[in-house]
């Protein structure tokens, strides 16, 4: 007797678990959810749109102040044009490949070449302190550009290439005055032969004028890069 009321309970709990209701389990409720959902999701979508064509559209514009800032320059064409500078800071770059210092090896005395090899081997060292100079320049700049107007900024970064170029110049003219005047004649004929890059001319402060909330967004980060943008659909 005991044991029949025990089975018949057992199958009482059974048959009532069998009859809890999940109110998501309702056709018509799993109707609802998915159409909520979509709703959801499209317009996401649409806002995810209406977000990249706002950022395409400045992107654009950004493009078209930057394309009337930008003057080309062909070395090849006009070489005379390539500054003294540029020119030696791509030889001494160049003069890091074991073959450009091969064609120097029976062209240069051998106290030449002891003074571009000792150039050579400190070449990265130098490469790297460049780069950590820039970078904390750039880090000072962007922790005050918030409070500085699109043409500061500019004017600032123009300011701080200037600089650049003067101490890579200065580092560069010290070694060739190192050389002999045979050696400097030889380095520069050369330099002045192979070196003739194109190479563009931006006036960052023309298109901080033109666009300046663009500029200092772009500066800032809060601009989007174009092979970014390209990649969506």
């Amino acid at each position: 007797m005991v044991l029949a009321i025990v089975i018949n309970l057992a199958g009482n709990v059974g048959h009532s678990q069998q009859d809890v209701f999940d109110p998501r389990d309702d056709p018509r409720i799993k109707r609802m959810i998915a159409e909520k959902r979509a709703e959801l999701a499209n317009r996401i979508q649409e806002q995810r749109k209406n977000v990249l064509s706002e950022i395409r559209e400045k992107s654009q514009r950004y493009r078209a102040a930057q394309d009337s800032a930008t003057q080309w320059v062909d070395g090849r064409q006009n070489p005379d044009l390539v500054p003294y500078d540029m020119r030696m800071q791509a030889f001494f770059g160049m003069y890091n490949d074991e073959r450009i210092r091969q064609i120097f090896s029976s062209r240069l005395s051998s106290a030449d070449l002891a003074v571009l090899d000792t150039f050579k081997a400190r070449y990265q060292d130098t490469i790297q302190e460049t780069v950590a100079r820039r970078r904390k320049e750039r880090e000072e700049l962007e922790a005050r550009a918030a409070s500085m107007s699109a043409i500061e900024i500019a004017a600032a970064q123009k300011a701080s290439t200037a600089r650049e170029r003067m101490i890579d110049a200065t580092r560069h003219h010290g070694v060739m005055r190192q050389l002999s005047p045979e050696g400097q004649k030889i380095v520069n004929q050369w330099a002045y032969d192979n070196i003739r890059p194109r190479f563009p001319i931006v006036d960052e402060e023309a298109i901080a004028l033109a666009e300046p909330e663009l500029y200092k967004e772009r500066f800032l980060g809060q601009l989007r890069p174009r092979a970014v943008l390209d990649n969506y659909p």
